[in-house]
């Protein structure tokens, strides 16, 4: 660990003290610095789930049932009014929206009675999976994988037209149990949307994504590599302007002061799982560590053997997190759940603002079910304390 830190500070040093982009400086990244990283299997790792952190997204099963539950509350949203109340509005309003939709028939403008159409096909919505328009001045920040088409279709389409149809009048208009059913679905598609933002937007920017990127078709424009993507060497030219140069820099920058970090929470972690081995092994816990597989003590075959799943975790997390009266607290346990998200499968991972309780409660009913359906004979989930607690039996 220290010696790839080591390198890896080395590089920083030189591309930060280079001035001139040239051969030298094109070596230095796309030769030095992402041979190096894709050398190490812990390095290329992280660079590769963050710089392709998109596209895996996009071909991933819950993401694109996310945006089928949104197309569904769209069409619920639909069944409250009629073509005439949309007719109505037209005429009250007498403009129309700009087009963001993947409409069959191309059409900058949308009235609300066409995007009233327009919004019940399901094949009039962009998913992240399509090739469609790149968009920088509307903030896109992928060259690969375009978000802007995706998020600016449910902003100024769907929630304008929205926001155009269900007004007060609407509301005047409608008994008080509609409005209580319309209130409930919008709270559901705003749910949705957020967790489709969060995933496409915010993950991103906290993972750095756009310099990983830049970082990687920087350097397969420098050196082409056989089997990765094919970047035509704009960037080779004399005409690289001054802020292109420090663009390039920085970006390599921050994908080395991110690399280093990660080495850094990896040698803490395994410092960690080093200890806390000791001192498992030396408790009353009917379960013990081998090999990083959990076994019940005595048993030649491991119970749960270790994967990219919350269930491992879970009783890791359990054998790591009890006190000494074999207590596991509710909120320690969620957090250590929550700090292995990076290790889950995508269905497994959990959604830090979830409510801490019931995806415990889910979690090890999910364990009773597919692992250990004796897991009461070792474990307990205790409602009766406040706050609630996972109880170790001995």
């Amino acid at each position: 660990m220290n010696f790839l830190k080591e390198k890896l500070l080395a590089i920083k040093d030189k591309v930060t003290k280079s001035v001139i982009f040239n051969g030298e400086f094109k070596i230095l990244l796309g030769i030095e610095l992402f041979d190096f990283i894709y050398a190490n299997p812990i390095l290329k790792n992280e660079f590769d789930k963050r710089v392709n952190y998109l596209i895996n997204l996009a071909q991933d099963k819950n993401f694109n049932l996310l945006q089928d539950k949104l197309f569904d509350t769209i069409q619920q949203h639909l069944k409250f009014i009629s073509p005439q109340i949309v007719q109505e509005r037209q005429k009250e309003w007498n403009n129309a929206l700009i087009n963001r939709l993947k409409t069959k028939k191309e059409k900058d403008f949308l009235t609300l009675p066409e995007l009233y159409l327009v919004l019940q096909d399901k094949g009039n919505y962009y998913k992240l999976i399509d090739r469609s328009y790149y968009a920088p001045l509307d903030g896109e920040i992928s060259i690969r994988t375009h978000i802007v088409p995706v998020m600016k279709q449910y902003e100024a389409n769907v929630k304008q037209f929205f926001n155009l149809i269900f007004n007060n009048d609407y509301f005047e208009q409608v008994d008080k149990k509609i409005a209580s059913q319309f209130y409930k679905l919008s709270k559901e598609y705003d749910d949705n949307w957020y967790k489709l933002e969060e995933l496409i937007y915010r993950t991103t920017i906290q993972l750095h994504f756009q310099d990983f990127e830049k970082f990687y078709l920087n350097c397969l424009k420098f050196y082409p590599r056989r089997d990765l993507e094919f970047c035509f060497d704009f960037a080779s030219s004399r005409n690289v302007t001054d802020k292109q140069f420090r663009e390039i820099k920085q970006a390599a920058i921050t994908v080395i002061d991110d690399l280093i970090e990660t080495l850094e929470e990896k040698n803490e972690i395994s410092q960690h799982k080093t200890t806390m081995e000791t001192r498992i092994y030396k408790t009353k816990l009917p379960f013990e560590i081998k090999n990083n597989n959990i076994y019940i003590k005595g048993e030649p075959n491991p119970l749960i053997e270790m994967g990219p799943n919350r269930a491992y975790y879970f009783i890791r997390g359990c054998m790591e997190k009890c006190n000494d009266n074999l207590v596991v607290s509710v909120e320690s346990l969620f957090n250590y759940l929550r700090d292995y998200n990076d290790e889950y499968q995508s269905r497994h991972k959990i959604n830090p603002k979830s409510d801490k309780w019931q995806t415990v409660r889910k979690t090890y009913n999910n364990i009773k079910a597919d692992y250990v359906k004796n897991l009461k004979t070792y474990l307990i989930l205790d409602k009766s304390t406040t706050p609630r607690i996972i109880k170790w039996v001995t």
